[in-house]
């Protein structure tokens, strides 16, 4: 009976420690190269880069979202790591390239996130 005790006892503990030392963070987009005006039904190359400021940082993911045919955002998030006692002040960039065709003549808005509350856009036209 003391050893199953002891067992649970073990179980809870292990199943109770929670690694609270990593958290997510928006990080900053920096850049989404990509042309500037397009014929309707092309498909094109977004190339999006996003930044962490410094090594406590870490797995940078970026999205694209659409949130209509003519709008979207483009966000990114990393890992935070809390528990670093001191981060060195080299920040780092991450690549991603989203394969778009752009069927309806129009202007396509792209929102990049510079922070928390601020956004960029950036326009690709398509004409027919």
């Amino acid at each position: 009976m003391k050893k199953l005790a002891l067992l649970l006892i073990g179980i809870l503990i292990f199943a109770c420690e929670d690694d609270n030392t990593i958290i997510v963070n928006p990080v900053e987009v920096i850049n989404l190269n990509h042309p500037f005006e397009i014929q309707a039904g092309d498909t094109v190359s977004l190339n999006v880069t996003a930044q962490a400021p410094n090594s406590c940082w870490s797995d940078i993911e970026i999205e694209l979202i659409q949130l209509d045919e003519f709008n979207y955002e483009v966000l990114a998030e990393a890992k935070f790591d809390v528990s670093l006692p001191n981060c060195e002040n080299d920040a780092f960039n991450k690549v991603e390239t989203f394969t778009k065709t752009f069927s309806s003549a129009g202007e396509y808005t792209f929102k990049l996130r510079k922070s928390r509350t601020v956004f960029e856009d950036n326009v690709i036209t398509v004409t027919e």
